[in-house]
């Protein structure tokens, strides 16, 4: 009789935790989902240069096969948003600065970065 009441007890113990635990996650879930979500504040563009003297195509993808979607003047300074560094070699220059007025890529061979040029993620 004193066994049953032992594991009785032991039952109810157990079911209360299991039953609080599934409140508290639901609860923990209920404040993870409410609210607007906060991302960090993107990164400032990096200042670039053009150095070619016929100016840099904006390309649609970074490769000079790809579309040109504008275009930048000799001397021109530019933002850079990010670097590829795996893109088509141009002149033996495997870089593509990420660019957005217009929204595409230049090579980075006809442009000097004015400071280092994070990778794109």
């Amino acid at each position: 009789m004193m066994f049953r009441n032992a594991v009785s007890g032991c039952l109810a113990v157990a079911l209360a935790s299991v039953a609080f635990t599934g409140i508290a996650q639901a609860d923990a879930q209920h404040v993870r989902d409410s609210g607007p979500s906060v991302s960090a504040p993107a990164a400032k563009p990096v200042k670039g240069t053009v150095t070619s003297r016929l100016g840099v195509n904006v390309r649609q993808y970074p490769t000079s096969k790809s579309k040109v979607v504008g275009t930048y003047r000799y001397r021109q300074v530019i933002d850079l948003t990010c670097k590829k560094t795996n893109g088509q070699p141009v002149n033996g220059n495997r870089v593509w600065y990420k660019v957005n007025k217009p929204n595409g890529w230049v090579t980075a061979a006809y442009v000097k970065n004015h400071a280092a040029v994070p990778l794109c993620k």
